[in-house]
């Protein structure tokens, strides 16, 4: 999914990086109906998220330092549970 949407960001640039990402994060979540559980961060929806490694740029915008880079995913996290890579802690920390 990341690499799909580093390629529309790419080919769309009209399109901001933030755009990009709540396309295919939240309006993905309420295309599907499942918007109450999933596309965004929040108490009672599952913790579905990636980690990506950043580029080391003088950028002050996040999205783009996201989606304007070929940096991979370094873990993922699926209903809470770290998946990738596999992990001895059976959930994810709580939030501080």
């Amino acid at each position: 999914m990341l690499a799909e949407m580093r390629a529309v960001s790419r080919q769309h640039p009209a399109v901001s990086p933030q755009i990009v990402l709540e396309l295919a994060t939240l309006r993905g979540a309420k295309a599907l109906g499942l918007e109450g559980e999933m596309g965004s961060l929040e108490p009672g929806k599952r913790a579905d998220l990636a980690v990506v490694a950043l580029p080391d740029w003088d950028s002050a915008d996040p999205y783009e330092l996201l989606l304007g880079c070929d940096l991979p995913v370094v873990a993922t996290w699926y209903n809470g549970r770290q998946v990738f890579p596999r992990s001895e802690s059976p959930a994810m920390p709580p939030a501080v």
